[in-house]
Order: structure tokens, then sequence, then C-alpha cells
């Protein structure tokens, strides 16, 4: 698995929860943390294990990162699938459509996700 980090000069969980949360422009809440004491504020049990393991690997003392909850269904008002997501995409203005894309584009390469593969962003 490939993941992006970097190292945290804090030594206090909660002070990098919120320079994360500074920096993503959003709550403390919509961070996710895991400490190898076994403290972890997660919105899922799988992606917990999964930053758990990879941690251990690592041997990191914890971890932090975006834990933003999809909003597709609030907005949308049908739950999120790429076909949904595709017809989204193909109902905006062109400007906001092109901004969108840009924001998919720009994930790093590494980032695969069946919406990118519909778009054939690599």
């Amino acid at each position: 698995m490939t993941v992006a980090h970097c190292i945290s000069r804090r030594s206090v969980v909660a002070e990098t929860v919120e320079d994360l949360a500074t920096r993503e422009g959003t709550s403390a809440r919509n961070i996710g943390s895991l400490c190898r004491t076994g403290e972890a504020s997660c919105r899922d049990r799988a992606s917990r294990d999964a930053i758990r393991a990879w941690a251990a690997v690592q041997d990191m003392d914890a971890v932090v990162w975006t834990d933003l909850p999809s909003n597709f269904a609030e907005k949308r008002r049908q739950p999120f699938s790429v076909a949904a997501a595709l017809a989204y995409l193909r109902k905006l203005d062109p400007e906001r459509r092109a901004k969108a894309l840009e924001y998919i584009r720009r994930a790093p390469p590494f980032v695969r996700t069946p919406l990118r593969d519909a778009l054939g962003e690599s």
C-alpha cells in the first residue's frame, strides 16, 4: 500500500489534529487519529484497522489524517456511485466542471478510485 505522509513536529496528538484541521479548513471532528496505546477516532472500522496495520509496520506512535464524511447523498439526494458522480460532473457549468476535474487530477497518481478510472485519470 502506498501512503503519502509526513512526520509532525508536534509531540501531542491533539495539537497535530488541530494543525491538520486548520490546514484542511475543517473542524477537529473531521480529523481521524490513532495512537499506539489504542486510542482512536475514526469514521469507520475498516479504515481504522488498515491505518493501525500500516502504523505498526511503520513503527508510528500515532497517526492523524483527514477523515471527512461523504456529503454526496446529502447534496445530490441520491447515493454515491460512479455513474451518479459522472452525471453530476456533466451537469456542472464549464467553469465549475473544470475546477472539479482539476481537483480530481491533482490527487497523486497512486490514488486510484473507480471515479478516476472512469475519467481516464492516472
